[in-house]
């Protein structure tokens, strides 16, 4: 319950919360709101204290708490030194005009919107789809290109050969996402590629026919292409998401 006695003093009451005596465990806070007088000026300052009981023992008085009043604009939180539009996060001292651009990591950090922190080259696909982030014709939505050495589609390999001459493979993969295994299931044998999305080979095996369990534990998080070949000269590809 909360109550409001005599116009400047509010009571938050917790009933039947039977606190345990243990130091570590039987911390508390309260979080409110107050909204300020009108005559209240920049720099002005507030001092309060509180009084918690505990049963009906005398209280335990707190320390006096100041709080000054500002104008946010012209805080600098973060002590970084800049302020306003100059500072687009006053929590982090590592964002604001200064700072270089640092990409993919989520943040804005020189607090220009015109430099980017993905899909570098603006074709609509992040670098979570996109396996050259600094080309705009190489994409998942690109049409793969034969036997030009540039995996134009983002699916771990540059085809051999145009898509109406090689014929396919029937293989199911699941679970997708996958954590630290998948099921791979063919009905004749192959051998397994899985690389990662920069091209990288990751790991290589050879698949009987029927079904295998492929162990993926010390593979990290993140996009892979699964691709398998036959002896027939047979192709498979699959887009594979680990995520741990």
């Amino acid at each position: 319950n909360t109550l409001i006695k005599e116009e400047n003093i509010v009571e938050f009451i917790f009933e039947n919360i039977f606190l345990p005596f243990e130091d570590d465990t039987n911390d508390g806070y309260v979080v409110f709101k107050i909204k300020t007088l009108a005559n209240l000026t920049e720099g002005s300052m507030i001092r309060n204290k509180a009084g918690i009981y505990f049963d009906y023992n005398f209280p335990v008085i707190t320390n006096v708490a100041e709080s000054t009043f500002s104008d946010p604009s012209n805080a600098d939180v973060d002590g970084d030194g800049l302020v306003g539009s100059e500072d687009c996060d006053d929590f982090n001292p590592y964002v604001n005009s200064l700072q270089e651009e640092i990409a993919y990591n989520g943040l804005d950090d020189d607090c220009d919107p015109s430099t980017l922190d993905d899909d570098l080259d603006q074709d609509g696909y992040g670098i979570d789809e996109d396996c050259d982030d600094t080309d705009n014709t190489v994409n998942p939505g690109t049409e793969e290109i034969p036997n030009n050495g540039i995996d134009e589609d983002c699916d771990g390999y540059d085809l051999i050969s145009s898509n109406a001459n090689l014929p396919s493979l029937e293989i199911d993969c699941f679970p997708n996402p996958a954590a630290n295994n998948v099921w791979i299931s063919t009905d004749e044998p192959i051998k397994l590629r899985i690389v990662n999305s920069l091209g990288e080979l990751i790991k290589s095996k050879d698949l009987r026919k029927g079904s295998t369990e492929i162990d993926l534990s010390e593979m990290t998080s993140g996009i892979y292409f699964f691709i398998g070949e036959s002896n027939g000269h047979k192709s498979w590809h699959k887009r594979m998401i680990i995520q741990k």
